[in-house]
């Protein structure tokens, strides 16, 4: 390792969880600070051999991650408020305080150890993000593998307490007043998905029964492929892939990607990866936006060893 190489390693092993925890508290997206956190890493593995190491590293990676969220966000045209806020982050001259730092970490932790989260995803979550672990790691310490775990921490990554409670308890209010129509079951879906404290939790069983009466009201192959991926994830995916098989029957669904990718995920999940990393591929040919493509072929990646 050269000395470069090896300067970039420590000061990210002090500041990663310094920047992504500032990141968080600014811009209240965790997918974007972990992003920024390690595009920063990677601009200094590429500069700081040239330019030699900057005085205040831990600074300058700060003020990389920052600059980058910049870029991410003006082109997103996201509130300029944040913009404001982000230039107010450390800039590479002095060390942050260091009252502000702990204070950074110290919401990253509660963050991590929300008692809505399920245990496992409390320790997960601050492996990665306070301690940075790697997910590979993690995954092993688990026992399950690597893309399972990258799964399960943007799940759980989602803040949930963000959402407009009110509004919800409104809807959920008056859906008790509504019958039981095809509009009606859609909505209680919904609400299933709004009112379930985290992903893990969502009661996907209830999920499942609205999707039969559903099913049974307008009996088009995309409901039953709804359906199918509902009763997978209540069931179990022998169960999901029995009924995407009945969904598929009649052959307006061949060729249709949220299809092919419904059977690539419970092919997954049901123990043969590369099976579903070939369907996977197969959907990522039949899209035609490139963001769903580049998912696609992520997820088939994850499966191929």
């Amino acid at each position: 390792m050269t000395d470069a190489a090896g300067a970039v390693a420590d000061a990210g092993a002090e500041a990663y969880p310094r920047i992504v925890a500032a990141l968080i508290r600014v811009t209240g997206d965790w997918t974007l600070a972990e992003d920024c956190a390690q595009e920063a890493l990677a601009a200094a593995l590429e500069r700081w051999p040239r330019t030699g190491v900057p005085d205040n590293p831990g600074g300058w990676l700060m003020t990389a991650a920052r600059n980058r969220a910049v870029d991410v966000l003006r082109r997103a045209s996201v509130e300029r408020r944040k913009l404001r806020d982000l230039a107010l982050l450390t800039d590479p001259a002095p060390a942050p305080p260091e009252g502000d730092v702990v204070d950074d970490r110290l919401r990253l932790i509660f963050t991590c150890c929300h008692p809505a989260l399920a245990l496992e995803g409390r320790v997960a979550l601050t492996l990665r993000t306070v301690a940075g672990v790697p997910t590979a790691d993690i995954a092993r310490a688990f026992l399950v593998t690597e893309s399972t775990m990258t799964r399960r921490l943007t799940l759980d990554q989602q803040d949930r307490d963000r959402w407009d409670r009110p509004a919800i308890a409104e809807g959920v209010a008056l859906l008790a007043r509504a019958g039981d129509g095809p509009y009606a079951l859609q909505a209680r879906i919904a609400a299933a998905h709004a009112t379930a404290p985290t992903a893990a939790a969502t009661d996907w069983p209830a999920i499942a029964g609205c999707y039969d009466a559903l099913a049974r009201l307008q009996p088009t192959p995309v409901i039953g492929l709804n359906r199918a991926v509902a009763h997978g994830y209540a069931y179990g995916p022998a169960a999901g892939l029995a009924l995407l098989a009945e969904a598929r029957a009649g052959g307006a669904l061949d060729g249709y990607p949220p299809a092919v990718a419904a059977e690539a995920e419970l092919t997954a999940r049901l123990g043969d990866p590369v099976r579903a990393a070939a369907l996977f591929r197969a959907a990522a040919d039949a899209v035609r936006s490139e963001p769903e493509r580049r998912a696609l072929l992520r997820r088939a990646a994850d499966l191929s060893p």
